[in-house]
């Protein structure tokens, strides 16, 4: 019985379900074409009669072998398509080893340029700071003067990093002497 939901559905054989049933009818037509054969050359002394047969017999041999020739000649593409389809799926994963590996390359200098990036904007600030909190030459100079003449230009001898003397003004020193 049929199923309701197979109703409209076509149904394909294969290339091999194909030549393998008409191998079956030209293996039946030719048993039928020899029976035949042997039925019309037995009767001894009479001459053949019922050919009419033999050639519908052979006729359909005839078709028949066409058909198979038709039905090989395709199997024959579809092994060449397959071949084909065979050699583009090996391209195909030969150039997804490529994209990936580009994208890997790619996701590195990512992280490389993102360094980069993050780094330069430091750079970037740290210069608008410097820019924004610009010392004036004259006050360099002052500077440069104060140091050099009410300080050393190196540490004492007997100075240790945990000595409190500084053999340089601090920061506070120099702006409030600055301040004339």
């Amino acid at each position: 019985m049929v199923d309701i939901s197979e109703i409209g559905i076509t149904y394909h054989l294969s290339t091999e379900n194909i030549i393998s049933g008409q191998l079956d009818d030209f293996a039946n037509l030719t048993k039928e074409f020899f029976d035949n054969l042997t039925k019309v050359y037995s009767q001894r002394g009479r001459p053949p009669t019922n050919t009419e047969a033999l050639n519908k017999i052979g006729e359909d041999l005839a078709y028949k072998g066409n058909d198979l020739k038709k039905s090989l000649q395709t199997a024959i593409e579809q092994i060449n398509v397959c071949k084909d389809i065979d050699k583009v799926k090996e391209e195909i994963t030969k150039v997804e080893k490529e994209i990936l590996q580009t994208h890997s390359q790619l996701k590195e200098a990512e992280k490389i340029l993102a360094v980069a990036v993050f780094q330069a904007k430091k750079k970037l600030e740290a210069g608008k700071q410097a820019k924004s909190a610009s010392v004036s030459c004259e006050d360099l100079i002052k500077f440069a003067f104060r140091i050099s003449s009410g300080n050393s230009v190196e540490a004492p001898q007997d100075w240790k990093p945990e000595d409190p003397r500084r053999p340089y003004p601090l920061d506070i020193e120099m702006s409030t002497k600055l301040q004339y």
